[in-house]
């Protein structure tokens, strides 16, 4: 890939580099920069090589000129992604700080799902700093520090301290388009809360979401997450507060038909109370964790419970071990191998991936172990080894594998355990919310007694469930963004029957539904 500023440094580089004339696939142009017309621009570059397409961005939109159709699909799916994902208008960013430390992991994964490129410096006895062209640096930032300095997020309008009509637990697909409905649809004022990632599950998938309506050529999930919250902001009547973990639900006592929510900070201060008149439960899935033997861990360091496809440059020269038996662990493996020196997969007990994928992990010449599991991993503070076991023998056989990372991707367990706490630890006035086995949370026609119960309401009253932390989900980000929206409908309904439960006398909600 070469840069240039304009059309005439393309020519010359084109002229300049004869092997482009044999390799070049496609030229990506900004509009702006094209000093002629298209047509003089597109005749001078095929003069110099004849077929080559040429993708123009222009006010947002791709088209794409010299495409005959007979390009394979990945081709044209590749140049349009390349294309979609290339902002010029992006700050540059530049992060430093000791290349192997968890804060530095968690800062540069927090840029890649929020779709914006990096150049990284080592610097071992340097605190992380983040540095983005004309602004002042930011030093040990948190992630909600990082997507304000982006302009991604702003600060909130209201005090924590606030009454709000709705608290949306969780910012993937389905808390995003319950926002939006919200304050579309219904006028509530609406906080949304978020101990992980902008955009759930949704920004770790290593591919392209290729299924949902709107984008016949894919998006990713960093920037469909972008746009949701930009078309939310322009509304202006919704809080984020991406640093807070929901800790547990009680009875507001002012006001018995709200609730209380007691948080936790990423900053580590003191648990604080948020107050909602409804609440949506969309906090979505967890990384599943391993079944090891206590002691087997090892902390943080070189363990990984997503792989992005950044980190196969980080992972240069590396020796990766990728768990899991589905397609994201196959693409994975098949990403780190370009980079690094060894790629295993272990997939005992997860054989899902797809047959196409297992022809080209051979065809990659990656080890794949279908009969081992994890049995441990070993290192003081940074992954040396891990230990292999192979249960098809008896007794298993133990097989050590240098690593100096291992990427753990065996899906995700429903984040819902604080809803439904044991009574050894349970707080005084704590509420339980009815889960199947497997900790999804039950609504309407899967509660029993059915009793009644509005679409996607809980056992709680008021308490609304939507997206993948749902009894009977199926992990799409079409179905998560159309619960978001019919949940909402449900809240409006509830607060139609229930207008009490709204304290918030400047949304439009309060004085449609209260006089």
């Amino acid at each position: 890939m070469i840069a240039t500023a304009n059309h005439q440094e393309t020519l010359d580089a084109i002229d300049e580099k004869s092997e482009i004339g044999g390799r070049a696939t496609a030229i990506i142009v900004d509009s702006q920069s094209i000093d002629p017309s298209f047509s003089d621009f597109a005749k001078e570059i095929h003069e110099r090589r004849a077929g080559i397409p040429i993708a123009i961005l222009a006010d947002g939109k791709i088209t794409i000129h010299g495409l005959d159709g007979k390009e394979p699909l990945p081709v044209q799916k590749a140049l349009i992604s390349l294309a979609n994902s290339w902002r010029p208008e992006d700050p540059q960013v530049t992060v430093s700080g000791p290349a192997d430390s968890v804060k530095m992991n968690e800062i540069r994964g927090t840029l890649e799902r929020a779709g914006f490129q990096s150049d990284f410096v080592a610097e071992p006895t340097s605190e992380p700093t983040v540095k983005i062209k004309g602004c002042d640096p930011l030093i040990n930032p948190t992630k909600t520090d990082l997507l304000r300095a982006f302009n991604i997020i702003s600060s909130p309008t209201n005090g924590m301290d606030h009454r709000y009509d709705l608290v949306i637990i969780g910012a993937g697909p389905a808390g995003l388009s319950a926002a939006l409905a919200a304050c579309v649809n219904v006028g509530l004022s609406t906080l949304v809360i978020e101990s992980n990632l902008l955009g759930g599950t949704a920004t770790t998938s290593i591919n392209p979401i290729d299924n949902y309506l709107g984008f016949p050529q894919g998006i990713s999930g960093p920037r469909l997450a972008r746009l949701a919250v930009q078309q939310i902001r322009v509304l202006n009547q919704t809080d984020f507060r991406l640093d807070l973990r929901a800790q547990c639900l009680r009875k507001d006592e002012r006001n018995p038909g709200r609730y209380i929510i007691e948080v936790s900070s990423e900053r580590g201060s003191e648990d604080v109370p948020l107050s909602a008149g409804m609440i949506l439960l969309a906090c979505g899935l967890k990384p599943r964790d391993l079944p090891l033997a206590k002691g087997s861990h090892i902390p943080d360091r070189g363990v990984y419970y997503s792989a992005l496809p950044c980190d196969r440059y980080h992972e240069k020269d590396n020796s990766v071990v990728i768990f899991g038996g589905g397609d994201s662990a196959g693409r994975a493996a098949l990403l780190f191998s370009k980079e690094s020196r060894v790629s295993v997969v272990a997939t005992y007990g997860f054989n899902r991936m797809s047959l196409r994928l297992q022809r080209d992990l051979e065809d990659a010449r990656i080890a794949t172990y279908k009969t081992h599991r994890v049995a441990g991993f070993v290192g003081d503070h940074q992954l040396s080894k891990v230990i292999l076991e192979d249960v098809s023998s008896a007794p298993p056989r133990t097989l050590p594998i240098a690593a100096t990372s291992a990427y753990i991707l065996i899906g995700g367990t429903p984040d819902t355990k604080w809803l439904c706490p044991n009574q050894s630890g349970r707080r005084r006035g704590e509420l339980k919310i009815d889960r199947d086995r497997s900790g999804y949370i039950k609504t309407d026609i899967y509660l029993r007694p059915y009793g009644g119960k509005l679409p996607f309401e809980t056992s709680l009253p008021g308490v609304f469930a939507a997206g993948d932390v749902r009894v009977n989900s199926l992990r799409r980000v079409g179905q998560a963004v159309g619960q978001g929206v019919a949940a909402v409908a449900s809240m409006e309904r509830y607060a139609i029957k229930h207008p009490g439960i709204l304290d918030d006398e400047d949304s439009p909600a309060y004085s449609w539904l209260r006089h």
